[in-house]
């Protein structure tokens, strides 16, 4: 089967900034490529040529980057429109379009022009806040039900598939998560005396907070030796590592910076918990990445992933959390994660993309 992937968004911009990267080998859309070239499938990825990488690639798909029309209106890093997609579906046979979002412009020109089903991944769970919600609700109200009655909705959660059933009448019942690489996220049976934070360092994932509580954790008899590694970077690494100076811990916390998913893998795999206390996320890939390494999770409730969490016993969900908690999962490790590693196939990209296929074929 041909599949054309159109996702421009490959990375979370921080301000309107896009990073730059030499590789966009660990995006999450490239994973889920990867994930149907796995099965078999002939791919080609659509990207926005502002998320252009700067050294040349070696990936078992196509990437085809196309410019941004309008980009003062349609900004690139929030609904970019893809300039010539419509004209390279009509001129190229695909048995399938993969689109991220139905609230998009891609999605939107794949359901005008592609003859073959087109499936858009639903994230969203909520109409977008900007401009008091005007746009979205034009768009899901009016254009999705008058121009885009065509399009299969799959949720990637519960809350975006019943989200996205009141505009959408072609939404499937099933939902699929974000996938990760199988041959990279797998679990282990040896962990450490650790915890791990993946993520941007920036006020919203609080991570000054996440630190205090493990600071006070080891100050608990039998938990002085635990390490907290911190993957990422950003703002808020600076008044980490001052916090951390100024409590004597260098020995117990390491700052790693921005790491490959590769290089990350074998530090989360022999964490005994990845640590979440986030304000605004929804989606947050590195929860299904954590499972799938067999690495327990301690979060609120915030992200939408939080019912899953407690109702698989694969980690504890739990608003204000604190170091008494972080004893607790410490002290639960070993039944969390049996939790991870009896259900953690299933998120991975190859089993993803299996699950998008059988939903084109059936709806």
């Amino acid at each position: 089967m041909r599949i054309l992937i159109v996702n421009p968004i490959l990375h979370t911009h921080e301000k309107g900034a896009i990073p730059v990267r030499e590789t966009n080998h660990d995006c999450m859309i490239y994973g889920m490529a990867r994930g149907f070239v796995a099965n078999g499938h002939d791919v080609t990825v659509a990207a926005s040529e502002e998320y252009r990488c700067t050294e040349p690639e070696d990936n078992p798909f196509e990437v085809v980057y196309f410019p941004s029309r309008m980009p003062r209106v349609f900004q690139p890093w929030r609904i970019p429109w893809p300039k010539g997609l419509g004209r390279y579906i009509r001129e190229h046979r695909f048995d399938l379009v993969f689109s991220s979002e139905v609230f998009s412009m891609g999605t939107l020109i794949a359901c005008r022009n592609a003859k073959c089903p087109v499936v858009a991944w639903q994230e969203q769970m909520q109409h977008n806040r900007h401009f008091h919600e005007i746009p979205s609700k034009i768009w899901y109200g009016i254009v999705t039900r008058l121009m885009m009655r065509r399009v299969i909705a799959v949720g990637r959660s519960l809350p975006a598939r019943d989200f996205i059933s009141r505009y959408c009448p072609r939404t499937s019942p099933e939902t699929v998560d974000h996938g990760c690489d199988g041959d990279v996220f797998y679990p282990s049976d040896h962990a450490d005396d650790s915890f791990v934070i993946i993520a941007r360092l920036v006020e919203g994932k609080k991570p000054l907070v996440i630190l205090d509580a493990f600071l006070k954790f080891i100050r608990k008899p039998g938990f002085e030796n635990y390490r907290l590694d911190v993957i990422g970077d950003g703002p808020m690494r600076q008044p980490m590592e001052e916090r951390v100076r100024q409590a004597g811990a260098e020995g117990n916390v390491a700052f790693h910076g921005f790491m490959s998913h590769r290089d990350f893998a074998p530090i989360s795999r022999r964490a005994k918990g990845m640590l979440i206390n986030t304000v605004r996320d929804s989606n947050m890939v590195s929860v299904s990445e954590a499972i799938a390494n067999g690495t327990p999770v301690l979060m609120n409730s915030v992200p939408y992933t939080a019912p899953f969490i407690r109702d698989n016993g694969v980690g504890i969900v739990r608003d204000g959390w604190d170091e008494d908690t972080l004893e607790e999962l410490a002290r639960g490790y070993g039944r969390f994660h049996e939790a991870c590693v009896r259900i953690g196939k299933s998120f991975t990209s190859t089993a993803g993309a299996e699950k998008i296929v059988h939903i084109a074929e059936n709806m």
